[in-house]
């Protein structure tokens, strides 16, 4: 099967040909008419390949516009921490791992999670990561948050250790644990902004 490559050469070498037959010295208007027709069967060819080529190219991934605007300057699981708990730096100990039911903490720290992948979705809040096998920091494609979220549970022990956990669903309401981003990040000062600290002083 011939490859796009070769139907650009095909249609050079059918406009080249078109080419020599109108130009050719033999005076037959045939010739001339026939050189006109495969010039112009060229040309038309050569536009359909263009506009084809820009079809076949994926559009680039929507990111946040803010990623150009703010630093990257925060990690996201200081962040889940500083919206939770008021002010940054401050982590405590509120579920033990049992029946959450009663517990206000516990679905705070849920909802929290999900207001944050939303904003992220909406480009309110750009998260950077690191894409696996890369060693830098890329601003999330907006998509992203389609089939992914932030998993609260691992998160709420104060001294995990392994930063964000994200998860991924399969599409039938399944979510396991993803692995192809790493060192998930984002701004500080648009933490600060969705999120007004619990004082002033603790900015």
């Amino acid at each position: 099967m011939l490859q796009r490559s070769d139907w650009f050469a095909v249609i050079v070498a059918v406009f080249l040909l078109g080419a020599g037959a109108y130009m050719s010295t033999f005076p037959a208007e045939v010739i001339r008419a026939l050189g006109i027709l495969l010039m112009g069967a060229a040309a038309i060819g050569l536009i359909v390949w263009f506009a084809l080529d820009r079809r076949a190219r994926p559009a680039p991934p929507i990111v946040s516009p803010l990623c150009k605007t703010v630093d990257r300057d925060v990690s996201l699981l200081d962040a889940i921490w500083r919206v939770f708990m008021g002010t940054w730096g401050t982590r405590k100990k509120f579920w033990d791992g049992g029946d959450p039911a009663g517990n206000a903490d516990w679905f705070n720290f849920w909802q929290i999670c999900e207001d944050i992948q939303q904003r992220a979705f909406e480009g309110k809040l750009p998260i950077w990561a690191i894409k696996r096998g890369s060693q830098v920091y890329e601003p999330l494609p907006l998509d992203f948050w389609r089939h992914h979220r932030l998993g609260p549970n691992p998160m709420m022990d104060p001294e995990w250790p392994l930063g964000v956990w994200i998860e991924h669903s399969d599409g039938l309401e399944k979510f396991h644990r993803a692995g192809e981003w790493l060192n998930y990040s984002t701004s500080r000062e648009l933490v600060d902004r969705l999120w007004p600290p619990a004082k002033e002083a603790d900015v």
